[in-house]
């Protein structure tokens, strides 16, 4: 022996040794030996070896070359692959790899070999960052001889002795069941999305034979529907090696490209695919996709129309085109194309979904209702269709429709707040609070952030006056969407009823910075600033609204508050007035008119028909009976003003101004002329 690598010893690099050598060491690295390369039991190999002859009793990761023999011992194990001369392999050891093998043995030479297992073998390219997974079952069976080669050596033509279990033979079916079984059956189990089981019938098909390119297709397929792309490109590289005119698999070797973000090599492979079969739609249609993706539309736009020319049954072109002409807002175009799309195939409600989207956009409503309806007819579950249906009756009024298709949605996808959401909406306009309340607090439970749900259920506190409650939900509201003007605006009514009116004010303006629009948001905005006495804003404002909507009496009688409270008793008047001829059923109008009424002494048989009628339906109503009380003093009858202003102070016993009414109506005369 000529040298010898004893245990402990650590190398990195190539190392070239000449002789005889024992290497029980550990090296990252190649070896270049001369003669007789023995790997001990304790050696560890991680790289390639070229040398004349090996044996190995140790642990060897890569590929070896040797020009006349390879000697596998029992306990050692390899992975990598093998070319040679001569091979021995003894039972018990582990072997993963390939194995080519010389027609004859070459003359022993003293200088190491030189010819690298890369020249001989098909070349695998690496991807970097991540190495082949080794077979699930680590049992390795040697690959059937193809024929006019023959096993030269010593070893048997017919049977290798075995590593593992019961030894290595060649295999024509894996227990009884053939290779294209096997394939058929991974196939078959991708389309079930059952990727590991999948995956062991390929592995299972590998131990037949390494030279089926369906095999490593099989298992590409697994790794790209399992994401791990870097092993689908190993794989699917292995499958062109060993069959390099199938186009079908240089497009899904481009498609893990594109899967990782490697666009120009995926764009190369397309090309290498169109170059072996320049009439392949589906190339034409995966470069179009692949361009497109990399900002080059109008390029992409092109190979995908050459796709539809090669075949105009290919219908997901059509549909990729209208998916494009949609998005630049084509939608005559994008029409057009997804219909014919839906000649080739009627049966898919993708296409009808999409007809009926893109016929909303053209105001073709009933059209696309009729569009909707053939998705849920073929395909009842389809949630997207269900609450398409649902949006739309509901967008038009026809709430009793919109509630069943919402219902249908919900039950396909209970999980949806906007669902909930809109369920809430429809039974809030059915006057069910309770399941209103419900549904709203199941679509912010579901979705924290859903700011939606939020403001409708926070709407509906406000409702009930349940105003801790709304403020809670409409700030929650508010912080999730800065730009949600509604939120805004019942934020502003809850702190105007809470008696913040600053605040309320502040919610108001931002609101109509958002959408100036709504006439109630420029209404509420004059209600604070005239409890803010900003009686000019109040006035400016509230006029604006009054010109803009003359008929809106809410807005009448809001300007009439905002003069009364800055004295102009005649100008309030006026106001009151009209309000009350575009409100005459509305008691606050009715009241705030009479007590006018009595301040002025005038039509004050009017005031007293209107106060009258505002208590003849809230009796008990304590500033209402204060109305009466000052139409009654206004009329010269103290009894009876001390008799009503006395009534409201016992509904409300602690009220300054009730104690000062009774004083003033008890102490002074009423007045004259």
């Amino acid at each position: 022996m000529d040298s010898y690598f004893q245990n402990g010893v650590k190398l990195k690099g190539t190392l070239t040794v000449n002789g005889t050598v024992h290497f029980d060491g550990e090296i990252e690295g190649e070896i270049l030996a001369s003669d007789h390369l023995i790997i001990g039991e304790m050696g560890r190999v991680k790289g390639n070896i070229q040398t004349r002859n090996i044996t190995n009793l140790g642990k060897i990761r890569g590929n070896i070359t040797a020009e006349n023999r390879v000697s596998l011992a029992q306990g050692s194990d390899l992975e990598g692959d093998i070319l040679t001369g001569h091979l021995v392999v003894e039972e018990g050891c582990r072997f993963e790899g390939r194995c080519r093998m010389h027609q004859k043995a070459p003359a022993k030479t003293a200088a190491p070999v030189q010819s690298t297992l890369a020249e001989a073998l098909p070349k695998i390219e690496e991807v970097p960052g991540e190495v082949a997974s080794p077979p699930a079952e680590p049992e390795p069976v040697l690959e059937k001889p193809r024929k006019k080669k023959r096993w030269a050596g010593p070893v048997a033509a017919g049977v290798l002795l075995a590593a593992g279990v019961g030894g290595w033979y060649l295999y024509p079916s894996y227990f009884g069941e053939s290779i294209e079984v096997l394939i058929n059956r991974g196939q078959s189990l991708i389309a079930q999305k059952k990727y590991s089981d999948a995956e062991l019938e390929f592995r299972k098909a590998l131990k037949i034979t390494r030279n089926n390119p369906k095999v490593y297709a099989g298992l590409g397929d697994v790794y790209l529907q399992k994401k791990e792309y870097n092993e689908a490109l190993t794989q699917f590289q292995r499958s062109i090696e060993l069959e390099p005119s199938a186009t079908a698999n240089h497009i899904k070797l481009a498609k893990a490209y594109t899967a990782k973000g490697k666009f120009q090599e995926a764009a190369n492979v397309y090309q290498a695919a169109l170059d072996l079969d320049p009439k392949n739609y589906l190339a034409f249609y995966d470069m179009g996709q692949l361009k497109i993706k990399e900002g080059k539309k109008e390029e992409g736009i092109e190979h995908i129309k050459m796709a539809v020319k090669l075949n105009p049954r290919f219908y997901q072109a059509h549909e990729a085109l209208a998916e494009i002409y949609k998005n630049d807002g084509k939608i005559d175009e994008a029409l057009a194309k997804i219909r014919e799309a839906i000649k080739v195939k009627n049966d898919d409600p993708d296409l009808h979904l999409m007809e009926g989207e893109l016929l909303i956009l053209t105001g073709k409503e009933p059209e696309a209702i009729k569009s909707f309806k053939k998705v849920t007819e073929l395909y009842p579950e389809n949630f997207r269709a269900q609450l398409k249906l649902a949006d739309w009756y509901f967008e038009t009024g026809a709430l009793d429709q919109s509630l069943v298709s919402y219902q249908l949605a919900e039950k396909l996808n209970p999980q949806d707040p906007k669902v909930q959401a809109r369920l809430g909406k429809i039974y809030l306009d059915r006057k069910d609070e309770k399941r209103a309340g419900e549904a709203f607090a199941r679509a912010v439970k579901l979705d924290p952030k859903f700011s939606e749900g939020h403001y409708r259920l926070g709407h509906l506190q406000a409702e009930k006056q349940e105003w801790d409650k709304a403020r809670e939900s409409l700030s929650k509201a508010v912080s999730l969407d800065e730009q949600m003007a509604p939120a805004h605006f019942e934020l502003g009514r809850v702190a105007y009823h809470q008696g913040q009116f600053d605040e309320a004010l502040d919610h108001f303006k931002k609101a109509l910075k958002i959408d100036k629009d709504p006439a109630e948001f420029h209404l509420w905005e004059g209600k604070a600033m005239t409890e803010l006495k900003q009686y000019d804003g109040a006035v400016k404002t509230l006029s604006q609204l009054i010109k803009d909507q003359p008929e809106l009496g809410e807005a009448q009688y809001e300007l009439c508050n905002a003069y009364r409270k800055k004295g102009y008793y005649t100008v309030a008047i006026r106001f009151c007035e009209k309000g009350l001829e575009l409100m005459p059923k509305d008691v606050e109008v009715m009241n705030r008119l009479a007590w006018l009424y009595a301040k002025k002494r005038m039509k004050l048989d009017e005031g007293l028909a209107l106060s009258q009628k505002t208590l003849k339906r809230f009796p008990d109503k304590a500033d209402f009976i204060d109305t009466l009380s000052e139409i009654y003093f206004a009329r010269g009858n103290k009894e009876k003003a001390v008799e009503h202003i006395s009534r409201a102070l016992e509904l409300e016993p602690d009220s300054k101004y009730y104690k000062q009414q009774l004083w003033r109506f008890e102490n002074n005369d009423p007045p004259t002329g």
